[in-house]
């Protein structure tokens, strides 16, 4: 099965969320450093969610069958919506492809469109303390944002901050989307909600003092994908 393929058609884990983050999501949770990594929103503040350039080690074993990535360790972590992965897996291939320069805006939407349906899939037969639902929202929020739904983006981008109150990536994207509107004072407020949840979360600190130091009636950022 192709990693690229197109779909036509809150409780919290709070140990296993970080068991994952330091093992197998460390490559799709690292914060957006290099030039292959396309984050949604502005990207004038802070850092989220690491590009999908390069895929979890459990996406190659779901997929594609390659060893390096023990099922019944997935199963532990993740619980039965393990079953279900390899559709996350076929999301992040689409957002992967749609972030391609060389394609057209109707592809582009068609990629993001299939991703979000594949995300969709897995959200539904999600149990409640599934480990990667803050994670898996947010994307579906990069996805939106990516075809320029701004609006259902933010939806999204909410869902994740209320699977998992102090999952900081979700605060930096609805301050950038609301950024992306023009609305300063809602921005600073996420950024604030986002520390009262995780006061000690440098990512969050970093932005807020960008925003800060933004000029007031700065131009508004252009939409970036």
């Amino acid at each position: 099965m192709s990693r690229f393929r197109v779909l036509s058609g809150g409780r919290r884990g709070t140990g296993r969320w970080a068991v994952v983050v330091s093992s197998i999501c460390t490559s799709i949770l690292a914060a957006a450093a290099g030039p292959a990594a396309q984050p949604s929103g502005s990207g004038t503040i802070g850092q989220s969610l690491g590009s999908v350039f390069e895929l979890p080690a459990f996406c190659d074993y779901v997929i594609e069958s390659k060893a390096g990535f023990d099922a019944a360790r997935g199963y532990s972590l993740m619980g039965p919506t393990f079953h279900h992965i390899h559709h996350y897996c076929w999301a992040l291939g689409n957002m992967r492809r749609a972030q391609d320069p060389t394609i057209g805006e109707q592809a582009r939407r068609g990629y993001y469109a299939g991703a979000i349906k594949d995300m969709q899939y897995v959200i539904a037969r999600a149990t409640p303390d599934f480990v990667l639902l803050p994670e898996i929202f947010l994307r579906m929020g990069q996805a939106a944002f990516g075809s320029g739904d701004v609006a259902v983006a933010l939806e999204y981008f909410e869902s994740s901050r209320r699977a998992k109150a102090d999952y900081w990536p979700a605060y930096i994207e609805i301050a950038r989307t609301n950024l992306s509107f023009g609305r300063r004072q809602a921005a600073e407020a996420a950024l604030k909600a986002g520390l009262a949840a995780s006061p000690d979360e440098p990512n969050l600190k970093q932005a807020l003092a960008q925003l800060s130091a933004r000029p007031v009636g700065a131009k508004k950022p252009s939409r970036s994908n």
